[in-house]
């Protein structure tokens, strides 16, 4: 039933301009109106419903409902674009908001007022996820900052040095003393002397200590800035400079000589510096001309680099069988077996006065070291001719010829021992 008009027109509140009753009378909606506004109202008193339980739907099937822009069939020009629904596609996610006839010919229905359910019912689902993420978000925030106070902590403690804790039995070693393991006892250290093998470095303030609550020991830097107490034997350190142990027990020195050392200097010594700042890194140190020298050995011979100092010294050596070297030439200033040394005009001299003859190779044969001169080869003495037989007298018997005189042997040539310049034979 409809009624229409105003109920009272002297009420100071809403007035009913229509109201809707259902066959038993009972009121199931109104068009209000009060203070110009207009209401179209729909009965949801508690006292009419039964069931009542939290709705299950929400921001799921609000964001299935598709929102469709068309125009009327009946707009002649279609200029005029709606937005809205789809009665068959809403009535597949929102059934409530569907008005379906029972005459499938007739035209199906969308109260858009009955979406306002599904719209907060979304919106509360969505508050809610949005409040449990800010939740987690400033849990993960808190956890983030803890996090990286941690990392900021461990690189403070890191830059400050990793150590850990070895036994000792001197407990008189101190803060920036070099330490050598002390071969008497397992795992144990000792203040370090020269010559030993450096080990580590007592840390002052390690940022972080492996194995505390050791009795009888001392912290060994093992990584990071450390102070080191140190002298000038070798010099004044400059920045970069390698530094290992001294004369002086514990104390450190710039190194000059391949040796191990502990770390590298991160800042200068001047007059009065007994203690500067390393990065320890224990490692083997070559000196530079030391590395130098090395680097010769194998350097290219000529530009051939398959001639190399290091491959003459190594064919010389494959050339020892049994103690006894075999070469195809020797060339040298001087020769000595065993004490004795001989230069070249000496050798000359002996292999003259053994009979033979010497000839240097040099100019003028006086480089004999000793400044005497080379005795001149000797002639060979010249061959007699044979004598000539006279013919016999007509008449006269043959006459036996002489015996010819034996020919004289020439003198047996000595071999000729040639020096060149710088004594080879």
């Amino acid at each position: 039933l409809v009624q229409a008009g105003l109920d009272d027109s002297t009420a100071a509140g809403p007035t009913t301009l229509v109201s809707f009753t259902d066959g038993n009378g009972d009121l199931v909606g109104s068009i209000s109106f009060g203070s110009s506004v207009t209401a179209y109202n729909t009965t949801s008193d508690v006292r009419l419903k039964t069931n009542i339980v939290d709705t299950n739907v929400g921001i799921t099937q609000l964001m299935q409902v598709k929102v469709r822009d068309f125009n009327w069939k009946a707009d002649a020009d279609k200029s005029t674009l709606t937005s809205g629904f789809i009665a068959q596609e809403l009535a597949q996610i929102y059934p409530q908001a569907v008005t379906i006839p029972k005459n499938p010919n007739d035209i199906w229905q969308v109260d858009y007022s009955k979406l306002m359910p599904l719209v907060i019912a979304g919106v509360q689902e969505q508050n809610v996820t949005i409040t449990e993420q800010g939740t987690t978000l400033g849990t993960l925030g808190e956890q983030l900052l803890t996090t990286i106070k941690s990392v900021a902590d461990l690189e403070a403690a890191v830059s400050s040095g990793l150590s850990e804790n070895y036994r000792t039995e001197d407990e008189t070693i101190e803060a920036g003393e070099l330490v050598a393991l002390d071969t008497t006892s397992d795992a144990t250290i000792k203040r370090a002397s020269y010559g030993d093998d450096i080990f580590g470095v007592i840390s002052e303030n390690a940022g972080i200590i492996l194995g505390e609550g050791m009795t009888s020991s001392k912290p060994v830097a093992l990584t990071g800035r450390v102070k080191v107490k140190v002298n000038d034997e070798g010099g004044d350190i400059e920045i970069g400079d390698a530094i290992t142990i001294s004369t002086e027990e514990g104390i450190g020195t710039k190194a000059t000589t391949t040796t191990r050392v502990i770390g590298t200097a991160l800042e200068a010594t001047n007059n009065d510096t007994d203690t500067i700042h390393i990065y320890v890194e224990p490692q083997i140190h070559y000196a530079w001309n030391e590395t130098a020298a090395v680097a010769s050995l194998f350097a290219p011979i000529e530009n051939n680099e398959n001639d190399t100092l290091w491959g003459r010294i190594t064919t010389l050596a494959n050339n020892f069988v049994d103690g006894v070297l075999s070469v195809t030439g020797v060339k040298t200033d001087e020769l000595c077996v065993g004490d004795v040394c001989v230069d070249e005009g000496t050798f000359l001299k002996m292999v003259q006065d053994a009979g033979g003859s010497g000839q240097s190779s040099n100019n003028g044969g006086n480089n004999n070291g000793g400044g005497g001169e080379v005795t001149p080869e000797p002639e060979l003495s010249p061959v007699p001719d044979p004598t000539p037989v006279s013919e016999p007298a007509p008449g006269i018997g043959p006459i036996a010829p002489e015996e010819p005189a034996p020919e004289p042997e020439p003198t047996p040539e000595a071999p000729v021992a040639t020096v060149s310049e710088g004594g080879t034979l």
